[in-house]
């Protein structure tokens, strides 16, 4: 069940908001695809589901923000268990705070308040103002969360690069990362290339080979020992990944160096 209602934005403000309502969907519902012509936030109060914008797809949950841009393509999919409930509230404003929903979805608890009051103002004198204040107090509090965000994703990398390269040997699993950082693979992932600029499963590959061109040098194991010694069970895949990295392979390496 969708409630909504319409506010007479100022569209020379900074921030200019046109709608806002709540959607109570049902087990299972599906909101059909359909092209966005503002930014529209959607604050999940309740339950699950799947947001599927553009050719993407996530997961979305209680606490989650999930966002659109005027241009794109979106629909939802309530889950069977838990229907999905959301507050949501679409508007125009200026480039410096559309560039603060760079991240499609993002957990925020914090923002529960906000949209219950952005929700709220339905019933006040003056529902546009109440609605821009709590616009601009949404992206005050965004802005301060995504500092202290990029702190703990900075955090994130270099202890993964740390258990990577202290468990390297080993038969060691991308979503074990994740779960030793306590996050999921797929933000894991995204946050580790996001400042690294390579996956982690390159990290391990390229770190695991760098161990073997030291081994090489050494000239005192076999390749075979040496596959073993940096965590991989299968000499031709070592062989193969080397190979493809340095150009040339593990034995001519040796041999040349």
């Amino acid at each position: 069940m969708i409630k909504h209602f319409f506010l007479n934005g100022n569209s020379k403000n900074e921030i200019s908001p046109a709608v806002c309502g709540i959607n109570q969907c049902q087990s299972g519902d599906v909101f059909p695809r359909h092209y966005i012509q503002r930014h529209v936030l959607h604050y999940v109060t309740k339950g699950s589901g799947k947001y599927l914008l553009n050719d993407e797809e996530y997961q979305i949950k209680k606490g989650d923000i999930f966002v659109s841009h005027k241009g794109d393509f979106t629909s939802y999919i309530s889950d069977e268990k838990q229907p999905l409930t959301y507050i949501w509230v679409s508007f125009d404003c200026a480039e410096p705070f559309a560039k603060l929903l760079s991240q499609k979805v993002f957990s925020a608890f914090w923002a529960a308040p906000l949209f219950n009051k952005m929700y709220d103002c339905r019933n006040s004198f003056t529902p546009e103002w109440v609605m821009c204040a709590t616009l601009y107090d949404f992206f005050t509090e965004l802005a301060t969360h995504q500092s202290d965000t990029t702190i703990f994703e900075e955090d994130y990398v270099t202890r993964a690069c740390h258990y990577i390269e202290s468990s390297y040997a080993e038969q060691i699993k991308i979503e074990e990362i994740a779960a030793t950082l306590g996050i999921s693979r797929n933000q894991f992932f995204k946050v580790f290339k996001q400042k690294t600029g390579i996956s982690p499963q390159e990290y391990l590959i390229s770190y695991r080979l760098k161990k073997a061109t030291e081994l090489l040098q050494k000239k005192q194991y076999p390749q075979k020992e040496i596959a073993s010694r940096i965590g991989y069970t299968d000499v031709y895949t070592f062989s193969r990944m080397f190979k493809k990295k340095y150009g040339l392979s593990p034995g001519k390496y040796s041999k040349q160096n």
